[in-house]
């Protein structure tokens, strides 16, 4: 009986001895690792940048004045855009393969898979990308109205702005050729987002149209 009460003494200290250092003061707790792996990182990709520079170039009009960009880009900050209140069937890095053809899917395959990968984690954008016809701002995403809008005015002594620009970090095929790009638009009176496939000729990106709408709300 002696080697049987040794291991179990042995399988209970080793299991205080776990709970004791779990429980340690000077140990983070799940909540801190899951908030240390939401910290935004700088957002350094050349390319990304040259895909949204594109899309502005494409898709904003001439004579709308200076855009303001939200400057957090990422998984923390897709969810209010891709998700209706209360809905979580979805990740917010998901995208919606049903609204393109069966040749796009098969064609940007990998920069689909690869945006889910990117867009798992938070980026801050920096002044990187270029617009030749419009002056933009980057503000971050306390300074913005969350979410659609509602109305043509903020509430009393609200001063955070109402009409701005999302994008999502971009996702590659790995010859960086393809690329895939969310983009939401809030004004004061709605909004509307999509998704938005690009192809490489040489420097020049040119996004494949019509695009993906997701959702417009007025």
């Amino acid at each position: 009986m002696r080697p049987k009460s040794c291991a179990l003494y042995l399988i209970l200290s080793s299991f205080l001895l776990t709970v004791t250092a779990q429980k340690h003061p000077g140990d983070p707790s799940a909540d801190d690792r899951l908030a240390a792996s939401r910290v935004a990182l700088p957002f350094e990709d050349a390319d990304g940048y040259a895909v949204m520079s594109a899309w502005i170039e494409a898709y904003v009009r001439d004579g709308s004045g200076p855009l303001v960009i939200q400057q957090e880009v990422g998984a923390s900050y897709l969810k209010g855009w891709v998700q209706a209140p209360g809905d979580s069937t979805e990740p917010p890095n998901h995208v919606p393969l049903s609204c393109f053809s069966k040749r796009l899917r098969s064609e940007f395959e990998e920069a689909i898979r690869n945006y889910a990968e990117q867009n798992a984690h938070d980026w801050l954008l920096e002044r990187s990308i270029v617009s030749k016809r419009l002056a933009y701002s980057l503000v971050p995403a306390s300074g913005l109205l969350p979410g659609w809008g509602t109305g043509g005015q903020n509430p009393p002594g609200d001063s955070r702005i109402a009409g701005y620009t999302v994008f999502s970090a971009v996702g590659f095929d790995s010859h960086r050729k393809r690329a895939v790009l969310f983009v939401a638009n809030r004004y004061r009176l709605g909004g509307g987002c999509s998704y938005f496939l690009f192809r490489r000729s040489g420097s020049i990106w040119r996004a494949v149209k019509p695009p993906c709408v997701s959702s417009i709300a007025e």
